[in-house]
């Protein structure tokens, strides 16, 4: 079998030589007379056998020419630069990025197909040539709403009225101009449920915001009074146009999440402006005079007490002196007492020495001698004061030392 697949390839071998010198012969112009007689006259080809038999000896390999090696060596250097163009193409293309403010699920651009399982965040990722970003940004996002109308309670006094349940009863009309701040909610779940609602479009968000913030502004305003809205603007008050709590939670419904509210205006029609501001004139007359009456029966109050403190100061001022008149008056009874019973004592007890001294003397004698005693002492007392250099004494006072005692 060897033999005859052999004689076979040989055969064939001869038959392609033979085909190429007779494409030879019909190029070459010197021979063309030679090809003619030979068309005119064929003769088998005598040589195939020989060359059958010359080539049993040969090996059954074939070496490549020259030109197929070199024919062989463009095609792999041709490969090789298609390859490495491919790799510097698709290369890059793998390289996904992510700037600072932005989170991204990844997505096949093969089958469309978004995977959920992981939430990138800024950087750098190789997700491959047929992987791509959807991103969404993580920052606050802004949406501004001018002139949102909306009707406030029926107020009286600053206060909302009791609705009695007809639909005439409406308060004033206000417009109002706000900024509503509001981002994504990061976290893998709420990602995936903003994607799923709007495809991280931020358009489409956007209009969802505005059209939940104006709906809440047109209900909020309708729980107060014109008052009560324009003098909540302080920390400790805040807006009251918007309600923060019932936004967010419209929000969180696609996976945002509400961070504030900042009301930049209020309006009302001119009409609006001109019933608000005489209603605000009456309520100021209103109270002007009812604190004027404040003031008059603060007033009378206070002219009351006055009077009554002066009364009783008074008595008690009188009572007091009255008191102390009393005292004083009681106080030199008293001295007096004392000194009269001093005075008593002293006689008492000078007469009784006198009485012990002079045993025979009679008690006109002791009386006497009393006297002329207590008589000495008030002359002493009087010339004992610093402004008395002498004592003059009349004829009738100065008798017992004028008097013949022996007489």
């Amino acid at each position: 079998m060897d033999v005859s697949r052999m004689n076979t390839d040989e055969q064939l071998a001869a038959a392609i030589q033979a085909s190429l010198d007779t494409h030879q012969n019909e190029y070459d112009p010197d021979s063309e007379n030679e090809g003619d007689v030979e068309r005119r006259n064929p003769t088998p080809p005598t040589n195939v056998q020989a060359f059958e038999v010359e080539s049993e000896n040969k090996p059954e390999g074939r070496e490549f020419s020259q030109d197929e090696k070199e024919m062989m060596i463009c095609c792999a250097a041709i490969c090789c630069c298609i390859g490495c163009i491919l790799m510097l193409v698709l290369l890059p293309l793998s390289f996904r990025s992510l700037a600072e403010d932005e989170i991204a699920f990844r997505k096949s651009t093969v089958s469309s197909k978004v995977d959920f399982e992981e939430v990138y965040c800024c950087g750098h990722y190789h997700l491959g040539p047929t992987g791509r970003f959807e991103k969404v940004s993580r920052h606050v996002h802004t949406v501004y709403i001018s002139e949102s109308s909306a009707w406030t309670c029926p107020s009286e006094n600053g206060t909302c009225l009791e609705s009695s349940g007809t639909t005439n009863e409406v308060g004033q009309t206000i417009y109002s101009s706000f900024a509503v701040n509001f981002r994504i909610i990061r976290d893998r779940e709420n990602a995936k449920l903003a994607y799923q609602k709007y495809q991280f479009d931020d358009v489409r968000v956007r209009q969802a915001v505005t059209a939940l913030a104006m709906e809440n502004s047109k209900e909020t305003p309708q729980q107060y009074s014109v008052e009560q809205i324009y003098e909540a603007y302080s920390e400790e008050r805040p807006q009251i146009v918007v309600n923060h709590e019932l936004l967010d939670a419209d929000l969180h419904v696609f996976g945002f999440e509400l961070q504030d509210i900042v009301v930049t205006e209020i309006q009302m029609p001119q009409a609006a402006q001109e019933k608000f501001l005489v209603q605000e004139i009456r309520n100021y007359q209103d109270d002007i005079i009812r604190t004027s009456w404040i003031a008059n029966e603060t007033r009378l109050e206070t002219a009351g007490l006055v009077n009554q403190i002066n009364i009783e100061g008074i008595s008690a001022t009188r009572e007091v002196r009255a008191n102390a008149d009393a005292t004083v008056a009681r106080l030199e009874a008293d001295l007096e007492a004392y000194r009269r019973y001093i005075d008593i004592s002293a006689t008492t007890y000078l007469i009784e020495m006198y009485k012990r001294n002079f045993p025979g003397a009679s008690d006109v004698e002791i009386a006497e001698l009393a006297a002329s005693h207590q008589y000495i002492d008030n002359i002493m007392e009087t010339s004992s004061g610093d402004h008395v250099s002498a004592l003059f004494m009349g004829a009738e006072s100065n008798r017992l030392f004028t008097q013949d005692i022996t007489a």
